[in-house]
């Protein structure tokens, strides 16, 4: 086989950047000559997290290099610098940006993919992402994309019919490192704090929320906020707030998120467009956390054949958010088991870690073969 290289570009750790990195560890530990081209702080960023930590150290198949703060020219430019120093002719998988014209120059077989649920979209503020996605459709020999609605609209236009093909299952998750553990009545929401997950909209719903739990009755329960972001500062001021005095709730960062998400009994899941296919939620679920998830976009794929799982709208009131905790309590504590182990191995299947090793591999050793 080729040599491949997988190449992330964005500064910070998301579920695209540690999908990728768990497919490219399980390729190199099957012996693939399989390359992770990652950003600095990405690289930093995943440090932090102890399941990576032993992963990342001293690898030759590892490249960390400032490919800059998102920032596209900047990431253009490093990607040329890197490739004028390795073997030509190797396939290249962009999972994130594709840096125009490169396989001319290096002879490079191009596989890119697309993880957003959505199309990409030409907008006013946003038509160069537009164009640079398309443009790497078109030059690619093998297009990867998310969403089945995707699929079938790109399977539609005689230019890409023949090379795009799904991922499966959406994300994956590794059911021997996240798996239930002694139940806590933790509320959990981990994940990056961006708008997009509207993380600062929950955490000011909170003061609401604990009254009217308060109010029903409900007691020893505790709301858990993990993750870093732009709306980390925020966050922090209202959690020192007086509105938060009298709740129950811890912030900040853990570099083990399955101990967190293993003592979960409720996760929240709250973007605005889409929870598919959030990695956060899967592992959650792994752990056997109740899901309560926003009403947006594909998220029903992430829960189909899952009994148990909530609703919220996507402008959420802190009454919605109430109401599906107040459902969760309702079950006695057989009953919360119950819903955990049957969550647990409804993930463990769903969301089984070898089914993308085994896509990808075959992806790029078909593109070897050519």
């Amino acid at each position: 086989m080729r040599r491949v290289y997988i190449v992330l570009s964005a500064a910070g750790v998301g579920g695209a950047e540690k999908r990728f990195t768990d497919i490219w560890y399980s390729l190199v530990s099957q012996g693939l000559d399989v390359h992770l081209v990652i950003n600095t702080q990405t690289y930093q960023g995943l440090l932090q997290q102890k399941e990576y930590s032993e992963r990342l150290i001293r690898r030759r198949e590892l490249h960390v290099k400032d490919l800059g703060d998102n920032s596209f020219s900047k990431f253009c430019r490093s990607t040329y610098d890197f490739f004028e120093s390795q073997p030509r002719h190797a396939i290249v998988h962009y999972p994130l940006a594709y840096t125009p014209g490169i396989q001319l120059r290096f002879g490079h077989r191009l596989v890119v993919s697309w993880v957003n649920s959505a199309m990409p979209q030409f907008t006013r503020t946003n038509w160069r992402g537009g164009v640079g996605a398309w443009a790497g459709f078109l030059a690619a020999e093998r297009v990867d994309v998310l969403n089945p609605d995707n699929l079938r609209r790109m399977r539609q236009m005689p230019w890409m019919k023949g090379k795009v093909s799904l991922t499966p299952g959406g994300t994956h998750v590794d059911a021997r490192q996240y798996r239930p553990l002694a139940k806590d009545l933790d509320f959990v929401f981990l994940g990056r704090t961006e708008p997009e997950k509207q993380s600062r909209r929950f955490v000011e719903a909170l003061p609401e929320v604990h009254r009217i739990l308060q109010r029903e009755g409900a007691k020893g329960y505790r709301f858990v906020v993990c993750g870093g972001g732009s709306e980390f500062g925020a966050i922090n001021a209202l959690a020192r707030s007086s509105a938060f005095q009298a709740v129950p709730f811890e912030y900040g960062y853990s570099s083990s998120p399955e101990s967190v998400l293993g003592r979960a009994s409720v996760f929240f899941s709250l973007q605005r467009t889409s929870n598919y296919p959030s990695k956060a939620l899967a592992e959650a679920m792994a752990c056997g956390a109740f899901p309560v998830l926003t009403a947006v976009g594909e998220s029903t794929m992430m829960i189909d054949g899952c009994r148990h799982h909530h609703f919220v709208p996507r402008d959420f009131s802190p009454n919605d958010i109430a109401q599906s905790l107040l459902g969760y309590l309702a079950l006695n504590s057989t009953e919360r088991n119950s819903v955990s182990r049957e969550i647990a191995e409804f993930a463990a299947t769903r969301f089984a870690a070898g089914l993308q090793v085994s896509y990808f591999a075959d992806i790029y050793a078909e593109m070897g073969r050519r």
